[in-house]
């Protein structure tokens, strides 16, 4: 079992290199007296963030870009964590560090697929398949939206593109922390490692999300709270001794991260949260979010979407009995409710189209996986392995025709 899941870490590593590293190669082939930082700039799906990364490296959180302002100004504001990371990499290795990151990040996210689904029998010898499926499903759909160029693919596309893809730093970076925490949440609460060690790294990584993707945070432990509800039911046993010091160190490191992100959030520049959008939510504006969200729910697509996964949730209770359908319906009904406990109670808001992306996508996620498995139930073995192998090979082909296809734009612009 162990040279196995060597094996596998090596095919997964070999895999992780065929999607990042040929489009680089094409890249300096294409402009081989190219700046490297210009490369940068052309070749990754977002810059925005490129100068503070810089300037974080060498530690300058006041960063000004208007030499006409004398006056002091204040710390940038979130998402602080994700930036310095590759910061951090940009000070060992300058430039070199986005398709470092980018080859690390690919590799790390194949891995927690990977661990995550080789618990399942969902996908019992289908690991390898699910783990490259989960990173690169959405290039396929991108590219079938393209050549089909429908308004409705369209839109379904630019909803999911969230999930995950290679844009800097989110979702490349961002997501990661989600997934971790979703892998050990899974362990926890579905393979009963329910234990200190555990508990201290869910409670470091939700600390961490705070400072890179606020919306993960509240997610995390949204999920963390139904998770332990399931597992413990609203009875004595929820609060014994055990369970209590288990989640007070749990929220001491979380208090710990909060107390930081509060002090971030108190030095930060005033006009760079204007620039962000950020808005303080009174009674009103809280009243217009809440209206916003219900009607959100009351959308046919989300309907229909709800009313799919609730059949899903029945048949799985009823039939196949898998946890892991069960574990993505848990994550799915969190996510929905998640946009309601924030408006009521979050004194201010900044972006929060990005609940009601991560609302559909964990309902299409639980749905693809419920075809997946359905599908798979129909094939014998023989068949269903030749189409993973096949599916692995175009995937590779798929991501570095999107990748590289972004330097004939570049070109032809």
């Amino acid at each position: 079992m162990k040279i196995n899941s060597q094996y596998n870490q090596i095919i997964i590593l070999i895999i992780s290199v065929m999607m990042v590293v040929p489009s680089w190669i094409f890249s300096y082939l294409q402009y081989p007296n190219e700046d490297f930082v210009l490369k940068i700039l052309n070749d990754t799906v977002d810059s925005l963030y490129y100068p503070l990364v810089v300037n974080f490296s060498e530690l300058n959180f006041k960063p000004l870009y208007d030499l006409n302002i004398t006056g002091d100004v204040g710390v940038t504001a979130y998402p602080i964590l994700s930036v310095i990371i590759i910061s951090f990499f940009w000070k060992l290795v300058g430039p070199f560090s986005l398709p470092i990151i980018q080859l690390l990040s690919v590799f790390i996210a194949l891995n927690i697929f990977y661990k995550l689904s080789n618990n399942n029998k969902i996908i019992k010898g289908s690991s390898l398949f699910i783990s490259i499926f989960c990173l690169t499903f959405l290039f396929f759909f991108d590219v079938v939206s393209d050549f089909l160029d429908q308004n409705f693919l369209q839109t379904i596309n630019n909803n999911l593109q969230s999930f995950y893809y290679f844009r800097f730093p989110r979702p490349i970076i961002t997501n990661l922390f989600f997934f971790l925490y979703l892998y050990f949440c899974y362990e926890v609460f579905f393979k009963n490692k329910y234990n200190y060690k555990n508990i201290i790294i869910l409670g470091c990584i939700s600390g961490f999300t705070l400072h890179i993707f606020y919306f993960f945070f509240i997610f995390q432990n949204i999920i963390l709270f139904l998770l332990t509800l399931k597992k413990f039911g609203l009875n004595t046993h929820l609060f014994s001794r055990q369970n209590i010091k288990l989640f007070f160190i749990y929220f001491l490191f979380v208090a710990f991260f909060l107390l930081l992100y509060f002090v971030n959030f108190n030095f930060v520049d005033k006009d760079y949260l204007i620039r962000l959008g950020t808005i303080d939510l009174d009674i009103e504006k809280k009243i217009i979010l809440l209206k916003y969200y219900f009607n959100f729910l009351l959308n046919k697509f989300f309907i229909i979407l709800f009313l799919i996964n609730i059949v899903i949730y029945y048949i799985n209770k009823n039939y196949f009995k898998i946890d892991i359908f069960e574990y993505l319906n848990i994550i799915f009904f969190s996510i929905i409710i998640s946009p309601f406990i924030f408006f009521i109670f979050s004194p201010k808001a900044i972006t929060v189209y990005h609940f009601f992306n991560w609302i559909l996508i964990s309902g299409s996620i639980n749905f693809i996986f419920f075809l997946l498995y359905t599908f798979g139930l129909i094939l014998n073995d023989s068949t269903k392995k030749k189409l993973q192998y096949i599916y692995i090979i175009l995937s590779v082909l798929v991501v570095n025709y999107k990748l590289i296809s972004n330097n004939f734009v570049i070109d032809n612009s």
